[in-house]
Order: structure tokens, then C-alpha cells, then sequence
């Protein structure tokens, strides 16, 4: 059976932090924002799989195979949800009028705070999205 993600922000937002955690805790996963579910090639490192915010839910929640290369269009009945926190992950006023528009979002919220980039900001990174699921909940989505 195929496991279908929450279509509701707030929910898809607090179920991939958790998964984000948890790829930081496991040693087969490097966190790499610019990378869906991408195995690595190096002979050195063979059993390291890069996983951005949406990769890391697909490594958990979808139990994708570490050694396998994935878009969201490869995980049918979630590639909405996984563009979703694409989005979610450098949310600004613009990117969610995008979401508003055309994946889940059923009306805009006011978000006039940046999330801070990971690379520089983990614990930021974790926190702003955090607050960010919290306004969704907030406005009942």
C-alpha cells in the first residue's frame, strides 16, 4: 500500500521536520537543501544518500531506497506534497501565493519572515519552519 502524505501544511510541515531530524541522526544521510533523494556516487562514501527537507520524507516517511535517485514525480499520489515543502523550505510572501495558487494551500497567510537557509542556520532552519506550520495551524490548514 502506498503511503499518501498529509495534504494539510501544518501536518506535512511538522511530519517532514521529524523526518529531517531523524535523517540528521542517521549516518547513511548528509543533508543537502539543493538535493531531493540523490545517492551519492563516490566509492568512498558509497552508502550516502543526500536528502533535502522534501528528500528527508521521502527517505522516512516513504521508505525510499537509500541507493535510489528521486524526484517528486517519482512518488505518485505525494508530488504535490513534496513540491509543497519545497516551497515551504524557503518560504517568502511570493512562494506561498505560488502554493496558494496551485498545490495545497487553500488561502495565503501573512508570513513576512525569510527562512533562514540551512547551510548557515540548521537550528534556525527548524525553528522558523516550525513557526511557519504553527501560522498554518493557526488559519486552520
Amino acid at each position: 500500500m502506498t503511503t499518501i502524505l498529509p495534504k494539510t501544511p501544518s501536518k506535512l510541515i511538522r511530519l517532514a521536520l521529524a523526518d529531517l531530524r531523524a535523517c540528521e541522526a542517521d549516518s547513511w544521510y548528509a543533508v543537502d537543501m539543493y538535493m531531493w533523494h540523490y545517492p551519492s556516487k563516490s566509492k568512498k562514501h558509497p552508502k550516502i544518500c543526500s536528502v533535502c527537507l522534501a528528500g528527508a520524507v521521502m527517505a522516512k516517511s516513504l521508505d525510499a531506497d537509500i541507493g535510489e535517485a528521486l524526484e517528486p514525480e517519482q512518488c505518485e499520489g505525494n508530488e504535490y506534497q513534496l513540491r509543497a515543502l519545497d516551497y515551504f523550505r524557503c518560504a517568502s510572501e511570493n512562494n506561498l501565493m505560488i502554493l496558494a495558487c496551485h498545490l495545497l494551500v487553500a488561502r495565503p497567510i501573512e508570513w513576512g519572515i525569510e527562512i533562514p537557509l540551512y547551510s548557515e542556520d540548521p537550528k534556525g532552519f527548524h525553528q522558523t519552519l516550525g513557526a511557519l506550520a504553527d501560522a498554518f495551524e493557526a488559519s486552520g490548514q
